[in-house]
C-alpha cells in the first residue's frame, strides 16, 4: 500500500505526474524536496510521486504547506548509489527508489521519472524496464549547451557517449573548464580557453591542431595550470595533445603558467576519504608551440590527503606527465 496522500482523481484539467527518486544525487533527500518545492510553484497543475526512505521524507515533505495534496509519497527500502555497476542493478535493483520511480511510469501512473542518481544504471533500469519507442534504435542522453540562438541553448544529444569528436569548437571558461572525464574523445581545430586546470579529467582525450588559450588572473603569481588528470592506472592514456598551440592573454606574463599537475582526487573509501591511490594521471604534449608564459621546469606537484590523513604531494616525476 503506498504511503502518504494519494493523487486525487483526474478531474479533466491537463495535468502532469512527475515520478522522482529522492534518494538519488550527491547532497541527499533534502536537495531533491527542496527542487519539488520550487517545481510545485512552477507547475500548478502538476501532480508528483515521491519514492524512497519515507522516515526521512516524512518529515521533510511536513515542511511545506505547499506540497499537501500533490504528493504520493512511496516507499522504497533500498538505494543505487553512484558505486553501483548498471548491470548489477539491472539484475538486482528492485526493491531500490531508481527501480520505483522508473516503474511507476511503465506502469502509468506517472508522466515522466526524474532521478539525480548514477547515470548508468538510470539508462541501464529505463531500457530494461521502459524499452525503446519505435525507430529509436539506441537512447541518447541529452543536456543544454550554450548557444547565440534566440533560445540561449542548444540540446546536445548523447553527452554521456563513450566515443565522441568535437571539430571548430570554441570552448570558454577560467577553471575546470573542460572535464574529459570518460569515455573517448577527439577534439580537432578547437579553441579552449581558461586558467586554473582547465582540462581535466580522467577519460581519454586527444586534442589535435588546437588553440590551448591561457587566461589572465589578476594578483596571480603562478596563471594557471593547462592539463590536470586524473587518468587510472591500469588506463594506458589520458590527455594526449597533438601539434597544438599553446597561447596566452597579453596580461599574462613570462613563465607563469604550467603544463600542468599531477591529480589524484579524493574518493569515499569504507574506512574514510582520501586521495584514490588507483589513480595515476597521464599527460602528454607532441610537437606543440609553446609561448613564452610556460614554465621551463613545466610541471607542478599538487597536494592530496593520504589514507592516514596526512597531506602529501604529489609529484609530477611520479605522475605519467610529458612533454616532446
Amino acid at each position: 500500500m503506498p504511503n502518504g496522500t494519494q493523487i486525487p482523481a483526474d478531474t479533466g484539467a491537463k495535468r502532469t505526474v512527475i515520478s522522482i527518486d529522492a534518494m538519488g544525487g550527491d547532497h541527499g533527500p533534502a536537495a531533491v524536496v527542496a527542487g519539488l518545492v520550487l517545481s510545485a510553484a512552477e507547475l500548478p497543475l502538476a501532480q508528483f510521486i515521491l519514492h524512497g526512505d519515507s522516515a526521512q521524507l516524512t518529515p521533510l515533505l511536513a515542511r511545506h504547506d505547499s506540497l499537501t495534496g500533490r504528493v504520493d509519497l512511496r516507499h522504497a527500502d533500498r538505494v543505487v548509489t553512484m558505486e553501483d555497476k548498471p548491470s548489477q542493478v539491472m539484475r538486482h535493483g528492485q526493491g531500490t527508489s531508481m527501480f520505483s520511480t522508473i516503474d511507476s511510469v511503465k506502469n502509468g501512473e506517472a508522466t515522466v521519472a526524474v532521478s539525480c542518481g548514477n547515470t548508468g544504471a538510470l539508462m541501464a533500469v529505463s531500457m530494461l524496464r521502459l524499452r525503446k519507442l519505435p525507430g529509436v534504435n539506441r537512447p541518447a542522453i541529452a543536456c543544454y549547451w550554450p548557444s547565440r540562438n534566440p533560445s540561449g541553448y542548444n540540446v546536445m544529444l548523447d553527452v554521456g557517449a563513450d566515443h565522441s569528436v568535437l571539430k571548430n569548437v570554441d570552448i570558454a571558461g577560467h577553471q575546470d573548464t573542460l572535464f574529459a572525464d570518460a569515455g573517448h574523445s577527439l577534439f580537432q581545430q578547437c579553441r579552449i580557453s581558461g586558467s586554473v586546470d582547465f582540462i581535466f579529467g580522467a577519460g581519454t582525450a586527444f586534442f589535435e591542431d588546437c588553440d590551448i588559450v591561457s587566461r589572465f588572473r589578476p594578483g596571480k603569481e603562478r596563471q594557471g595550470y593547462i592539463a590536470v588528470p586524473s587518468t587510472l592506472q591500469t588506463q594506458k592514456h589520458g590527455l594526449i595533445f597533438d601539434r597544438c598551440r599553446l597561447l596566452r592573454e597579453k596580461e599574462i606574463p613570462d613563465a607563469s603558467v604550467a603544463l600542468g599537475r599531477a591529480w589524484r582526487p579524493g574518493k569515499q573509501f569504507s574506512d574514510g576519504k582520501y586521495g584514490d591511490p588507483a589513480v595515476l594521471g597521464s599527460a602528454v604534449f607532441l610537437s606543440c608551440w609553446m609561448d613564452a608564459h610556460i614554465d621551463p621546469k613545466g610541471w607542478d606537484a599538487m597536494a592530496y590527503t593520504a589514507r592516514d590523513g596526512q597531506r602529501v604531494m604529489l609529484q609530477p616525476e611520479i605522475a605519467r606527465l610529458y612533454e616532446y
